[in-house]
């Protein structure tokens, strides 16, 4: 049996994992990726970029 990262590494195989994370004002927020043979556990950290033009 041949190792999967071997066979998951090669030209023609790709793993698509998605995990959807609920957008913040700000803070964190983490998630864990399964793809079979590893996890890994995501953190995406959130905050406000204003829109509006300032008077500097």
């Amino acid at each position: 049996m041949q190792d999967p990262c071997l066979v998951l590494a090669g030209p023609t195989h790709a793993v698509v994992v998605q995990v959807d994370f609920t957008p913040k004002e700000a803070g964190k927020s983490d998630g864990i990726l399964d793809i079979g043979f590893c996890k890994m556990k995501v953190t995406v950290a959130w905050s406000l970029i204003s829109c509006e033009k300032l008077n500097v």
